[in-house]
Order: structure tokens, then C-alpha cells, then sequence
């Protein structure tokens, strides 16, 4: 078990990571995305047309661009997209938690036990 600081303080490691979390569009993020949503549209109208002609990539591309229609249509309903966001692990020896803040709006989004290898404090030299 960890002692606890003589000055009550806790004892704390950050270091930053990117995780995929949501993150609230601004009006230009939705401007841009249903740009995209209608250059998709119009591509996947394009290949239905090129089907006819050429069936060899037909499948792929369709799969390709149905998921892009999917993906932004979504983003633009929702107002929302999942981005890869710099985060701060943060390792608290005095609780023994780990817990994950977004560095964009300083929230915690996730909290837990700290793992055995976590446990273990690097050593300062200097």
C-alpha cells in the first residue's frame, strides 16, 4: 500500500495519450462535414451509374463510399464526430487510481484502479 505525503498532498503522474471520444461540431465542423456528405452522395450516385459499365471495383467502392454517407450523415444529425483527442493519464499514488482527463475541455472521462505495473514509481535522480 502507498504511504501517504506528510504534506497531504497527493502524489501524481501525468503523461498524454490520444483516445477516440466525441467532441461537439462547431457550426464550420457541420459546414464541412455536409460538404463531404454531399460530395459522398454524389459519388456513390456516380458509381451506381459506372456500375453499369465497369462491375469490377463496383462492390468495394459502394461499401467504401455507403460508409462514408453513413459515417457523416451521422455527424451532421448528431452534431457530434469521434476524434482522436490528446488526453492525460493521470496516475494518483495516494489513491491508487488512474484516471483519463481530455486535454481540449479538461474533463475526466474515465476513472480506475491502478494497474501492478502502474504501481510502480519511477525514481528521480536529479
Amino acid at each position: 500500500m502507498a504511504k501517504k505525503p506528510k504534506n497531504n498532498e497527493d502524489r501524481i503522474k501525468v503523461t498524454h495519450e490520444p483516445h477516440p471520444l466525441a467532441c461537439k461540431l462547431t457550426t464550420e465542423d457541420r459546414a464541412v462535414a455536409a460538404g463531404q456528405l454531399a460530395e459522398a452522395i454524389q459519388n456513390l450516385e456516380s458509381l451506381e451509374i459506372q456500375r453499369k459499365t465497369d462491375t469490377k471495383n463496383y462492390n468495394s467502392l459502394k461499401q467504401q463510399f455507403a460508409g462514408s454517407v453513413h459515417r457523416l450523415s451521422r455527424e451532421v444529425a448528431n452534431g457530434e464526430a469521434v476524434r482522436s483527442v490528446d488526453c492525460e493519464l493521470r496516475l494518483n499514488y495516494t489513491t491508487l487510481t488512474a484516471s483519463y482527463w481530455r486535454t481540449d475541455t479538461g474533463e475526466m472521462f474515465d476513472q480506475r484502479p491502478m494497474t501492478e505495473d502502474e504501481k510502480q514509481m519511477d525514481m528521480d535522480f536529479e
